[in-house]
Order: C-alpha cells, then structure tokens, then sequence
C-alpha cells in the first residue's frame, strides 16, 4: 500500500525494471516531488494522475519430480591376493680350515647340500598312514629247461629269450621189458595192411595191440607213433616216438618224427632242440634244414639261425621246391 500511495503522487514515474536499480530509482524521485508536490497542490487540486501497476514476476514452473531409482547393492569383489614377501635367506658360514682339508669338500659345489626341513602341517593337510606292511606278490621264478634223457648229444640252447613258448615234458621212459612177439606180430601185420589202404584209425588200434603185446619191440612203437600223428593224436604220438627212442636212441627217423610231433603240438623249443640233436647224426640232410629254418623264422622269430638253415637248403639242393621262396626270404629280411 505505500507503493501506491507513492505512485499516485508522482504524475512523472516511469514503468519500474525487475532488480535492484527500481528501488533506487524510486527513492530518489520522492524525495524531489516532496517540495514540487506543495507547490502545485494549489495550481491543479483536481488533476487525475494515472496509476501504472507493475508487471507482475514471472511464477516458475512446477516440474514434475524425477523418479529416483534404487541403486542396486554392489557385489562383492574378490579379496586381493595377499602379497608374497620374499624372504631372504641368512647367509651361510664360511666353511673352516677343518672343513677344507676333507676331501669329500674338494670336488663338486662349494655349497653344501641344503637339509629339507619339514613343514608345518595345518589340519587340512594332516592326513592319517597306515603302519601296515604292503602285501607284495613275489615274481616266479623261471624254471629249468627240460631235457630229453634219449639225447646222445647235448645241444645247447637254441630259442632266443624273448619269446614265450609252451614246454613239453619229457616222460624219460626207462628201457621196457620184452613181451610176447608173435601176438605182437599178428596185431602188427594188420596195422600194416590198414595203413598201406590209409585206414589210420584202424592201423592205429592195431599197433597200439601190438605195443601192449610187446614193449620193447622198437618197429610197433614207431609205426603207432605215425599213425597217432595222422590221426592227429599228438599226445600218442609223443609217448610212442619217446618209448622208441627209449629202445634206440640213435635212430634218426624216429628223432626226426618225435621233433615233427613236437611242432604239432605247439612244443616249438623242444622241436627245435631235437632238429638240431637229429643234425648232427646227418648234417646234410635238407629236409632237416628246411624244417629247422621254417621254425626259427615262423615260430621262433630267430632270423639269424633261420637264414643259416635256409641257406644250407639251397647249398645242399638248389632245385628245392621252395628255393624261390627262400632266396626271396632272404633278400627281404637282408641276410646276404
């Protein structure tokens, strides 16, 4: 209210400005109309003065309130790896005059050999042992060759060690007595007729008769052996061919038939052995040769010992049936 009254008598007041200059400007113009206002009350008492009203200020705006969003909690962030603090060893004393002079301290490092201190288990770390011994298996222990007690000639040992083989056992049959010949015979003459028609199951039973009839005669022990062979009755045939070896120990048929059964049941050491036992009675035999060097090569795996034979072969008999063969073998396995 003190404002109008202020512009209403003031005729010359300008439209005011925001800020501070407006209220100076006021003042200053009231206190020059005090006296003029005097003066001219009684010129013009009836003058109408026009009143200006102020601008009105500016209202500000309502802004709507920004909506704050919870901030979400941090994770955890791993822990710092504690850091390593390198510890310095204290050095060691100077070895003395004493330990100079030993003779163990004059070759090698001049630093002696550091003693594993140990280390202090925490309750993770301890664990509980057994004071118990452990049950070990012991390894076998290899057994002894056997050896034929028909052989004249002992022969060393021929297979090389690295190859595993089934061993025959020998029966060492001692000398049999004779028995009764003639009935040995009847039973012989049939096996005979049986075998010359290839009846071999028959001729087999006939010797085996003749055999029991007469244990020492060498002839019925030596065709059973045959036909246990055909036949494919290998354990006969080995017990046959050892009683006739029994009998003559010397006969190089019956030697080489006996190593001949051996092969056939998987006896590859002990066929090997009497091979070399039979030539030594024939060395220029090459059928014993061929036979030799097919086993050391197919059975025995003894390239050395097989190309000796297999040379023998083509020495002794270069039209052999299988003397391509052999000088093919012989090339590819760079014996010559």
């Amino acid at each position: 209210m003190a404002d109008d009254d202020r512009s209403a008598d003031s005729p010359s007041l300008e439209a005011p400005s925001l800020g501070l200059g407006r209220w100076r400007r006021r003042k200053k113009t009231d206190d020059e109309a005090a006296p003029a206002a005097a003066a001219g009350s009684s010129d013009d008492a009836t003058a109408t003065v026009p009143v200006v009203e102020p601008e009105p200020l500016p209202v500000p705006e309502a802004k709507p309130e920004e909506a704050v969003t919870p901030e979400e909690p941090a994770e955890p962030s791993e822990p710092e790896p504690a850091p390593v603090i390198a510890q310095v060893e204290p050095a060691k004393p100077a070895k003395d005059w004493k330990q100079r002079l030993n003779p163990i301290n004059w070759f090698g490092d001049d630093e002696e050999p550091a003693q594993a201190k140990p280390e202090k288990k925490t309750k993770s770390q301890v664990f509980w042992r057994s004071n118990a011994p452990v049950p070990t298996t012991p390894l076998p222990s290899p057994k002894p060759l056997a050896s034929a007690s028909t052989n004249v000639v002992k022969v060393a040992s021929v297979l090389p060690s690295a190859v595993a083989f089934p061993r025959y056992k020998y029966l060492n049959p001692a000398l049999p007595n004779s028995g009764d010949r003639q009935v040995a015979k009847t039973y012989f003459d049939d096996g005979d007729g049986a075998q010359k028609r290839e009846e071999w199951q028959r001729a087999k039973a006939a010797y085996l008769e003749a055999a029991k009839a007469d244990p020492a005669w060498f002839d019925a022990r030596f065709e059973l052996g045959q036909a246990a062979y055909y036949t494919g009755d290998t354990d006969l045939a080995l017990q046959s061919f050892e009683h006739a070896l029994a009998i003559l120990p010397n006969d190089g048929p019956a030697r080489f038939n006996f190593a001949m059964s051996l092969v056939q049941g998987n006896y590859y050491a002990a066929a090997a052995r009497e091979i070399e036992t039979f030539l030594q009675f024939d060395p220029d035999n090459a059928q014993a040769h061929f036979e030799a060097g097919k086993l050391y090569a197919q059975k025995l795996n003894d390239v050395a010992r097989a190309a000796v034979h297999y040379k023998r072969v083509i020495g002794l008999k270069p039209g052999h049936p299988q003397a391509v063969t052999i000088r093919y073998w012989l090339i590819r396995n760079k014996t010559n």
